[in-house]
């Protein structure tokens, strides 16, 4: 039987949370780990979780917190991902579009944002006319989507 304390049993418990949509139990969940235990889990798990922690606390309108925790791991990371997820959320279409100019977006991490299922339909809206224009999405995806 694995430990209570086992970053596996935090994992599944939030994977398990994040299906049944109990996004405050994610939230919950990844909220109380102590900063040591962090450390503890592997890095791509980290990632995962934060991206976890992120969305749950996008779906529960806590978005001080969820912009709070992408812009100390960009600033740790240099990873916009979240972060440009956390602005498209907020409809903040001028600090989304200097990001994306700024990182360079490629064709790989455009598609990643336009399959993306909270940012996707973001994209589409009207105030990210000029991203499209700019960034317009891959032929390939027109095709499998």
């Amino acid at each position: 039987m694995e430990h209570p304390d086992s970053t596996d049993a935090l994992h599944w418990s939030v994977e398990v949370s994040w299906q049944r949509e109990e996004c405050a139990q994610v939230a919950q969940l990844l909220e109380e780990l102590p900063a040591e235990k962090w450390q503890e889990i592997s890095p791509w798990r980290v990632n995962y979780l934060r991206t976890r922690r992120v969305r749950s606390c996008l779906r529960l309108h806590r978005v001080s917190d969820a912009d709070r925790i992408v812009r100390e791991y960009y600033e740790e990371t240099g990873e916009a991902f979240q972060l440009l997820l956390v602005l498209a959320t907020q409809g903040r279409t001028d600090e989304f579009l200097r990001l994306a100019a700024e990182r360079n977006e490629d064709r790989d991490n455009v598609q990643n944002l336009y399959d993306d299922d909270d940012i996707g339909p973001i994209l589409i809206q009207e105030p990210f006319r000029d991203f499209r224009r700019q960034y317009p999405r891959p032929l390939t995806l027109l095709t499998h989507k």
